[in-house]
C-alpha cells in the first residue's frame, strides 16, 4: 500500500527546506560512519531508485536535502568510496538508525541540546515556526494599535 502524501503549509515547507539546506551546508565535508547493516534507498545517477544493504564502517557525507511527499526532510548522502550508486537517501529517523553520531553534530552546529537527529531537527523547525508565528502576532497587534490610535480611523 502506498504511503500517504502530506500537504504542508507553504511556510512550513519553506522553513523545513531552509533547515535541511543549512544542515547540509554546515556539515558538508564531514564523513559519518555506517553502524550496523541497514537497508537504504539508493539513487543512481540516471535516476533509478533501489534498496541496498549498507556495510558497517562505510563512510558517507551529506550532499543535499529536500522535503519529501510525506512531509519529512530527506537527506541525500554520497559515499566516500565509489559505489555503483551515487547517493543514499534517509529521513531524520533513518539517519539516527544508520549514523548515530550525526544527531550530535547537527545539535552542535545549531547550538541546541540533544543527540537524536530526528528530535534535534524537529526542535529546530519548531523553534523557527514558533518565532515566525510570534513575529506575525506582534505585527498584527502593532497594526491594531496603529489603527486604534489613529484619530481618523472610522471617521466618514
Amino acid at each position: 500500500m502506498p504511503k500517504a502524501r502530506v500537504e504542508l503549509h507553504p511556510d512550513t515547507k519553506r522553513i523545513m527546506e531552509e533547515v535541511g539546506a543549512e544542515i547540509v551546508e554546515k556539515l558538508k565535508g564531514e564523513f559519518y560512519e555506517v553502524e550496523g547493516t541497514p537497508m537504504s534507498v539508493v539513487k543512481y545517477e540516471d535516476g533509478r531508485i533501489r534498496q541496498k544493504t549498507l556495510m558497517p564502517t562505510w563512510l558517507f557525507q551529506l550532499e543535499y536535502s529536500y522535503v519529501g511527499a510525506q512531509g519529512r526532510i530527506i537527506f541525500g548522502l554520497s559515499p566516500e568510496d565509489a559505489q555503483e550508486y551515487k547517493w543514499i537517501e534517509r529521513n531524520p529517523k533513518e539517519l539516527d538508525d544508520c549514523f548515530p553520531l550525526i544527531g550530535g553534530a547537527i545539535a552542535t552546529a545549531f547550538n541546541v541540546e540533544g543527540e537524536n537527529a530526528a528530535a534535534v531537527i524537529k526542535s529546530i523547525v519548531k523553534g523557527r515556526l514558533d518565532a515566525k508565528a510570534q513575529a506575525e502576532e506582534l505585527e498584527k497587534k502593532q497594526t491594531e494599535m496603529a489603527l486604534q490610535n489613529n484619530e481618523l480611523f472610522g471617521a466618514f
